[in-house]
């Protein structure tokens, strides 16, 4: 089989999802390619049996007519074309979608494509943004708008609030698909597939998996040293940038609130320095990473909109317990054994969780972690391996 991989761009979790998923594709004997816009992300970020399409100047007159019309998936027309005539010189089995509404894909073209050449389609969904009128998340806001069509958003991206157009394009649109087959990584993200306009189509939850080979090898502590913190109780929260959606202004009120014995890290861009929190920069040095999960004592994730963070897999693989609220996925990566889930803003239970676990951590052992770890390993890519060869039997 050939699988033709679609993503935007080359960063945050992609690129190691994407070289765990392109090693079980060659493993099992098939072929895999990437086919991404041409960007700056893409560029400097080259993966494995990348193919490039389009240029900078057709993302930006893309984007322009997205934040004055409101209206996303319609527009790149000529870039869609080129980008049609890489599939046929390709001829894929199946064409594999993640990320894609990024103002780079004129989705009619590409659904009468799928129909046209009867190639299936798998829709790896990492967040929402397919069946409603605009945004990713909408948890935040308690907004359910969405089923019924998106109308009058609280929520504005664009000079023209079209968010209710924008969903029935959409809903007429990606039903075009042909052989649709929708993957979420979490069974929160499957539910609300289940109850929206895309709710026709089969779907079924594959959770990300990571290296966990990596994040559990023995690695130096020295950096506890660097920053004189050896003998604190360290709090770590991970972001590649941190904003209010990650929890930020939560870790600013434990800095403050925590007892002077303990410390709060996060690592990832921040908008500025803040007392009392370590920041460590951004970093795509997994050994580096898995170093700061081993030795840290609780892996906080107060996420106020998310799907499955791939980093509750990672801090379990490094065998550090998890405290994170109720939110999106997050939740279904631990159990009572590794892990606490707090309702989601609910401060005061944050903190108080915290101690209780920095005090009871025999409770929440290391082998604990390790041993959920193993439900998320990079086995889960092999399930893709699966959903393919039923897909090929089916269409044959």
């Amino acid at each position: 089989m050939k699988i033709v991989i679609i993503h935007s761009a080359n960063n945050g979790f992609f690129p190691r999802f994407y070289r765990e998923l392109h090693n079980s594709i060659l493993s099992s004997g098939h072929k895999a390619f990437l086919l991404q816009p041409r960007n700056g992300a893409n560029i400097r970020n080259q993966l494995p049996n990348q193919i490039l399409f389009g240029t900078r100047l057709n993302w930006y007159i893309h984007h322009k007519l997205y934040k004055l019309t409101g209206i996303q998936d319609i527009w790149s027309f000529w870039e869609t074309i080129f980008m049609i005539i890489k599939l046929i010189k390709i001829n894929p089995t199946i064409i594999h979608l993640h990320v894609v509404n990024e103002c780079n894909i004129n989705f009619p073209l590409l659904t009468w494509y799928t129909r046209y050449k009867k190639i299936p389609v798998v829709w790896t969904m990492h967040d929402c943004r397919a069946f409603t009128g605009d945004c990713a998340y909408f948890d935040e806001i308690n907004c359910d708008r969405w089923i019924t069509g998106c109308k009058k958003c609280p929520i504005k991206f664009t000079y023209i609030n079209n968010t209710h157009l924008q969903w029935q394009i959409r809903k007429k649109i990606f039903n075009k698909f042909y052989s649709l087959h929708i993957v979420t990584p979490s069974n929160w993200l499957a539910n609300y597939v289940k109850k929206s306009f895309l709710k026709s189509h089969p779907c079924q939850v594959i959770y990300n998996g990571v290296n966990i080979d990596i994040f559990q090898k023995e690695y130096s502590d020295k950096w506890l040293d660097q920053y004189n913190i050896r003998n604190k109780i360290i709090i770590l929260g991970v972001a590649g940038a941190w904003e209010k959606r990650k929890g930020l202004d939560y870790f600013i009120k434990l800095a403050k609130d925590l007892p002077q014995h303990y410390q709060i890290v996060i690592v990832g861009n921040i908008p500025q320095k803040i007392e009392k929190i370590i920041n460590i920069p951004r970093t795509n040095d997994a050994y580096f990473l898995a170093s700061l999960y081993q030795h840290s004592t609780i892996f906080c994730n107060p996420t106020l909109d998310d799907n499955f963070p791939t980093t509750n897999i990672e801090a379990l693989a490094a065998g550090t317990p998890i405290i994170t609220f109720n939110t999106g996925g997050s939740p279904e990566a631990i159990d009572s054994t590794c892990g606490i889930v707090v309702k989601k803003g609910d401060y005061p239970t944050l903190k108080n969780k915290i101690i209780y676990m920095a005090n009871h951590l025999n409770q929440f052992t290391r082998n604990n972690c390790t041993k959920r770890a193993e439900l998320f390993s990079n086995k889960q890519y092999f399930q893709y391996i699966e959903l393919y060869t039923k897909i090929g039997k089916e269409v044959k």
